[in-house]
This record gives C-alpha cells, sequence and structure tokens, in this order.
C-alpha cells in the first residue's frame, strides 16, 4: 500500500464521517475494512464506514458476518446498488414502456486535487502516458454522482432513468464538479408474445 493510497483513504473517509460521501472507493473498501476489523472505529464512525461499503456494493456474508470485497465494477455497483435503471443518452429502456415522467433528477460531486497526487501526476506527466491518479480521482467522482442521481430517482419511486448525461464544471482553482442528470420514469414491462 502506497502513501498515496493512504492519503487518498484518509481524505474520502473525512468526506464519508462528514456525510458528504455516500460511497467508498474500491480501494478505501479494502483499508477500511481492514481498520473495521481491527476495530478502529467508534460506534457512530462505524455505522458510516459500514452504510457506505454497502452503498458501494459490497455486502456481507451470511455465513461469516463479514464485509465481502469482490465487486467485480464500480458501474455494477452503482446500478445493482439502488435497483435503479440507467439509459445514457437514450430515451427509453428496452422491453419496457414508460408508464410515467417523474422529473429531472441529478447528482453532483466537487472533488478536488490534492498535494500528493499532483506530486505523483507531475512524475507522470514527465515519463508521458496516462496520468492515473487524476484518472481514478474523476472516475469515482463520476461514480458518485451517478449514485447520487439514482438514489434521488429511487426517492422519488422511479423505476429508471432515461437520457443519462455528464457535465463538469470549474467552481475554484483546484476544484470541479461532475454533475450526472437525467429523467426519472416510471416503467411499465412490456410482455412479448411469440406469433
Amino acid at each position: 500500500m502506497s502513501v498515496f493510497d493512504i492519503i487518498s483513504f484518509h481524505s474520502e473517509q473525512q468526506r464519508i464521517l462528514f456525510g458528504t460521501q455516500k460511497t467508498i472507493s474500491p480501494k478505501g473498501a479494502k483499508i477500511a475494512f481492514e481498520k473495521i476489523t481491527n476495530n478502529k472505529y467508534s460506534k457512530n464512525e462505524l455505522k458510516l464506514i459500514e452504510a457506505a461499503l454497502l452503498n458501494s456494493g459490497y455486502s456481507t456474508n451470511q455465513h461469516t458476518g463479514e464485509l465481502d470485497l469482490d465487486i467485480k465494477s464500480q458501474q455494477k455497483i452503482s446500478n445493482q446498488n439502488c435497483n435503479i435503471l440507467t439509459s445514457t443518452t437514450t430515451d427509453f429502456i428496452p422491453d419496457h414502456e414508460i408508464e410515467k415522467l417523474m422529473g429531472v433528477v441529478s447528482g453532483s460531486v466537487a472533488y478536488s486535487k490534492h498535494f500528493m497526487s499532483d506530486v505523483f501526476a507531475g512524475i507522470q506527466a514527465s515519463i508521458g502516458g496516462e496520468v492515473t491518479e487524476y484518472t481514478e480521482l474523476v472516475s469515482e467522482a463520476r461514480l458518485e454522482a451517478m449514485n447520487r442521481m439514482q438514489v434521488q430517482a429511487k426517492d422519488q419511486g422511479a423505476d429508471a432513468v432515461i437520457n443519462v448525461r455528464y457535465g463538469t464544471s470549474s467552481i475554484a482553482e483546484g476544484i470541479s464538479e461532475i454533475l450526472a442528470y437525467g429523467t426519472a420514469v416510471k416503467l411499465k414491462r412490456i410482455i412479448k408474445t411469440s406469433s
């Protein structure tokens, strides 16, 4: 585990404990799980960390009572978490009919780079190629924005979100926002009959 991973986890953990982030990254989940097994959290902190793990799709093993960390892809986490179908850039969901439009839903995340990611990014930029520190940061922010949008849709009683779009903007120097938005809908399944 690198120094960057530890610093990144501590900033993510702070956002979770302050209630500004409801999910956790795969790397953060592994570190948090280690801290849980070593009883490093108070009762209130434990509730928030476990909620973030569950929101991110990590499940409790029925036999041991421990959290499973075997999620394959972050996109599956987001979709599986809320049972909300999403249709990026299309205005329909295959095999379903839109019964009711519920309105626009959105989720946004303001994120910033920190000193250590700038150091590692500077080294990678001088070598050339992908700057993985920034790629991971943007990927996690996008996932969190999508998750928040889906939670808002679920709270409104929607079954799906159609025409999903992403937007990004700069709020201040070094701070950006990622916004996920779309139209929440109630669905009716189409029963196909063979002719």
